[in-house]
C-alpha cells in the first residue's frame, strides 16, 4: 500500500511538472522555431490536462540540449524574470500593434494628402508638383508598411497551396492552337456545345477531346480546339490532364462508378490477361472485391503489390511476409476463386520488380492475348504502364511514338482506355535479355556488398527499394527512318502513332484502364491539399506511443483509436504520412476535443474555411470491440494491425500473455478491419528510440543491421 501511495504521488509530481513546462513553453517563443497560433495556444491550456501528447507542437520545439533547456527553465522560472514578463506585457503594446497603428496612420495621412491636391488650383505648377512627389513618397512608404505587416502576420499563401490553388492566366499559351485574336471571356475557356465529340483521344487520359462540356472528360476550351484537323488534335491534351501536369491542380469530372464497371466488363468474353494491382499501403481497402464477377473466375490473374519501396525493412525475409498477408487478404475477401498465376511485388516509381514482371509475362503470357491492368484508384496504374511503355514489353517501332499516361497522386487519372503493342520477342532476343538481366544482377549484388560494407564506416546506407529498367534491344537508324515516314500519315515533322500500320495492326496490345474508388476508402472525401497531407511519399517509418487504459490517438481527423481496457500498458505504432498530425488525449474528452480542434494544425486534415469543416463526414465508431492478445513469448513482436482506411494503420504491441481492448472510428465507419499478423511485425521494436521526455512518444532511430 505504501509503496502503491509512493507510486502516486511520483506520478502525480511529473503531471504536475509536465503541466507547468507546458504552460510555460507555450508562451515563451525561445522553445519554438516559429511562432504558435494563437488559436492552437488557447486550445492546448484550455485541455491541458486532457491532451497528453501533439506532434504539431513537439515538432515545433527546438532541439535543445538537456543543459540548455534546463538553463532555459531556470531562467524561466526565477521570480525576478516572471514579474519583468508580465509587466512587459501589460504596458507594451505587441510590436505587430504598432505596426498597425503606423499604418492606419499612414493611411488617413494618405487620404490628406489626395484633399490637399484636390483644393490646389491648377494655376501653382511647382506647389501641385511638390505635393504629387510627397504623396508618392507616402504611397511607397504606405506599400512598404502593408507589405511588412502581412509577411509578419503571414498571409502569404505556403508553396503548396499556392501550386494547387493558382495557375496562370495564360495557360492556354502553352498549346500550339491558341489564338492570341481569339481570347476567351474567361480563364477556363469558353465551352461550345454546338461543335461534335471528336474521334481523337487525349493521349494522356484516353478521353476523346471535346469542348461541349468542361464537367464531361476529355474537355477543351473552343478557343483551343474548334476548326482544327485531326492530325493537329492528336498533338493536344485535354486540359484536365494540362493541369495536372504542368500545375498539378485537378479539375473535377463527372464519370459514375457505373461506366467503369461497363467499360471494364467487356473484357470478360475477351481471350485476355488481368494485372491486378493492389496499394500495399492502402489494403484491404484498395482490394476490388467484385472484380471477379466482372472479369470472370477462368481469367489469369497475376497480382501485383505496389509501394513496396515505402514499407520500412524489419527483417531480412520481410518482402516473403508481406506478400503472405497480401494473398492472405486476397482470399479473406472472396479472390481465392480466381486463377492467380503469380503474385509479386514492385515498386512503380522506384522501378523495383519491373524487371522480374516483364519476366513473368513473358513466360506466363506469351503473346497469346492482350493484357489489362486493373486495380482501384491511385494504385499506380498509370505509373507501371509508362514504366512498361519504356521496357522490353513494348514494340521497338512504338516506344518514341506512343506518349505517356498521365500521372499524378489526385485519383481516377485515367478516365478512358490507354494501350500501346506488346513486343513478341524472338528465342534469340529472350537469351539476350536474360543475359543482360544476369550482368545486372551481379553489378547489384556489388552495389549490395557496398552498401553493407558503409554500415560500419558510420554512413547511412540507402534504404529505399531501386531497380533499374534496361533495354535489351533498341530500333536500329535505318529502322529509324522507316518508323519515321512509314508510320504516319503526317508529314515527316509530324510524328503521332498509327495504330492501323501493318507492324500493330495484328498484334496484341496492353490495356490501362482506369480505377474505382471502393466503399471502403476515404480519398473521395478529401480535397486536393488534403491528398498532399494523406498520400505518402516517404517510406512508412513507425511512430511509436505509450499508450495507457482511458486514453485516445488521433490520427489528424481521418482516423482514432480508443484504448478501452486490458494491459495496464502497452505500445501503438502509427504506419501513415508523416505530414498527419498525431494527438493523444483522454478518451473521456475525446470527442469535445475533436470537435474544438478540427481544423486547426493539431488535427491538419481536413483543411479549409469553415464550411469545409462542417461539410466534412464526422468519424463514427465501429460497432464492433477490437480484442487482441499477444501469445508470443516476447512483447518486441506486433501482434495485430488496426486499419483505418486510406489514412494509414495502427500496430498494437503488448506485453506477453496480456490483452487488450480497442474501439475505432473512421469517416462514415469506412475501412476498419484488423490484420493478424502484422504486415511488419518487427518494425516498431527494430525502429523505437529511446523515450522522450515528459512525452508519451518514443523517438526514431535508425538500425545498422537487420537481425531477424
Amino acid at each position: 500500500m505504501i509503496r502503491i501511495l509512493q507510486l502516486s504521488r511520483k506520478l502525480f509530481g511529473r503531471r504536475q511538472l509536465l503541466h507547468t513546462l507546458k504552460s510555460r513553453e507555450l508562451d515563451e517563443p525561445s522553445y519554438h522555431k516559429k511562432p504558435l497560433d494563437p488559436q492552437i495556444v488557447s486550445l492546448v491550456k484550455k485541455y491541458d490536462s486532457d491532451i497528453s501528447y501533439s506532434s504539431h507542437i513537439e515538432l515545433n520545439k527546438k532541439p535543445l540540449t538537456y543543459k540548455q533547456r534546463s538553463e532555459l527553465l531556470f531562467e524561466l522560472g526565477s521570480k525576478a524574470f516572471i514579474e519583468r514578463l508580465n509587466k512587459a506585457r501589460e504596458s507594451e503594446p505587441s510590436v505587430l500593434v504598432e505596426k498597425l497603428i503606423e499604418f492606419n496612420d499612414l493611411k488617413q495621412n494618405n487620404n490628406t494628402a489626395k484633399t490637399v491636391i484636390d483644393e490646389v488650383e491648377p494655376t501653382t505648377p511647382l506647389v501641385r508638383e511638390t505635393v504629387i512627389a510627397e504623396d508618392e513618397e507616402k504611397k511607397a512608404q504606405l506599400a512598404r508598411a502593408k507589405l511588412k505587416i502581412l509577411t509578419e502576420m503571414g498571409l502569404r499563401r505556403s508553396a503548396i497551396e499556392h501550386e494547387i490553388q493558382s495557375f496562370p492566366d495564360n495557360w492556354m499559351e502553352d498549346y500550339e492552337t491558341f489564338d492570341e485574336n481569339d481570347l476567351p471571356d474567361t480563364q477556363y475557356g469558353t465551352p461550345d456545345p454546338k461543335v461534335p465529340f471528336s474521334k481523337v483521344p487525349c493521349h494522356g487520359c484516353g478521353s476523346n477531346l471535346q469542348c461541349a462540356d468542361p464537367s464531361i472528360p476529355g474537355y477543351l476550351p473552343s478557343e483551343l480546339m474548334s476548326g482544327h484537323e485531326r492530325v493537329v488534335l492528336k498533338r493536344l491534351i485535354c486540359q484536365r490532364c494540362h493541369f495536372l501536369k504542368n500545375y498539378n491542380t485537378a479539375l473535377k469530372v463527372q464519370v459514375s462508378a457505373e461506366d467503369y464497371v461497363n467499360m471494364i466488363s467487356q473484357i470478360k468474353d475477351k481471350f485476355a490477361l488481368a494485372i491486378l494491382m493492389i496499394d500495399l499501403i492502402d489494403f484491404p481497402c484498395s482490394i476490388w472485391p467484385n472484380i471477379i464477377d466482372i472479369i470472370g473466375e477462368k481469367r489469369p490473374v497475376v497480382v501485383v503489390g505496389n509501394k513496396v519501396d515505402l514499407l520500412p525493412q524489419d527483417s531480412k525475409d520481410y518482402l516473403n511476409h508481406v506478400t503472405k498477408r497480401l494473398e492472405d487478404a486476397l482470399v479473406e475477401f472472396g479472390l481465392s476463386r480466381a486463377n492467380i498465376k503469380h503474385t509479386c511485388l514492385i515498386s512503380a516509381k522506384t522501378n523495383y520488380g519491373i524487371e522480374d514482371l516483364i519476366t513473368c509475362l513473358h513466360t506466363i503470357w506469351p503473346n497469346k492475348g492482350d493484357v489489362y491492368l486493373l486495380g482501384n484508384a491511385n494504385v499506380g496504374k498509370s505509373t507501371l504502364f509508362n514504366a512498361l511503355l519504356g521496357s522490353d514489353y513494348c514494340k521497338i517501332r512504338a516506344r518514341n511514338l506512343i506518349r505517356r499516361a498521365t500521372s499524378s497522386l489526385w485519383p481516377g487519372t485515367t478516365l478512358r482506355m490507354l494501350k500501346f503493342p506488346i513486343a513478341r520477342p524472338s528465342n534469340a532476343l529472350l537469351y539476350e535479355r536474360r543475359k543482360r538481366l544476369m550482368n545486372e544482377e551481379r553489378k547489384q549484388q556489388a552495389l549490395e556488398s557496398l552498401r553493407r560494407s558503409q554500415i560500419f564506416t558510420g554512413r547511412t546506407p540507402e534504404k529505399t527499394l531501386m531497380e533499374h529498367i534496361g533495354l535489351t534491344y533498341e530500333l536500329l537508324p535505318d529502322a529509324k527512318e522507316e518508323n519515321e515516314i512509314q508510320l504516319t500519315d503526317a508529314p515527316p515533322t509530324e510524328k503521332y502513332f498509327n495504330e492501323h500500320h501493318k507492324s500493330f495492326k495484328y498484334g496484341k496490345w496492353l490495356y490501362d484502364t482506369p480505377g474505382v474508388i471502393q466503399h471502403e476508402q476515404i480519398i473521395n472525401f478529401l480535397t486536393s491539399e488534403e491528398l498532399l497531407y494523406t498520400i505518402p511519399k516517404l517510406t512508412l517509418w513507425p511512430r511509436v506511443f505509450y499508450m495507457l487504459p482511458g486514453q485516445s490517438l488521433f490520427l489528424s481527423g481521418l482516423g482514432r483509436v480508443d484504448y478501452i481496457g486490458g494491459a495496464s500498458e502497452m505500445r501503438l505504432a502509427v504506419y501513415a504520412s508523416e505530414k498527419l498530425s498525431i494527438m493523444i488525449v483522454n478518451t473521456a474528452k475525446a470527442d469535445e476535443i475533436y470537435r474544438a480542434c478540427l481544423g486547426t494544425e493539431l488535427l491538419n486534415v481536413p483543411r479549409g474555411e469553415e464550411k469545409r469543416i462542417q461539410e466534412f463526414p464526422p468519424l463514427v465508431r465501429y460497432e464492433e470491440k477490437i480484442s487482441v492478445g499477444n501469445y508470443y513469448d516476447t512483447r518486441n513482436k506486433s501482434v495485430c494491425d488496426i486499419i483505418l482506411s486510406s489514412a494509414g494503420w495502427v500496430s498494437v504491441n503488448l506485453p506477453p500473455t496480456e490483452t487488450a481492448h480497442f474501439y475505432a472510428w473512421t469517416p462514415e465507419q469506412r475501412g476498419i478491419f484488423v490484420r493478424k499478423p502484422a504486415l511488419l511485425p518487427h518494425a516498431a521494436h527494430l525502429y523505437r528510440g529511446k523515450r522522450q521526455k515528459f512525452t508519451p512518444a518514443y523517438a526514431q532511430k535508425e538500425p545498422t543491421e537487420v537481425k531477424h
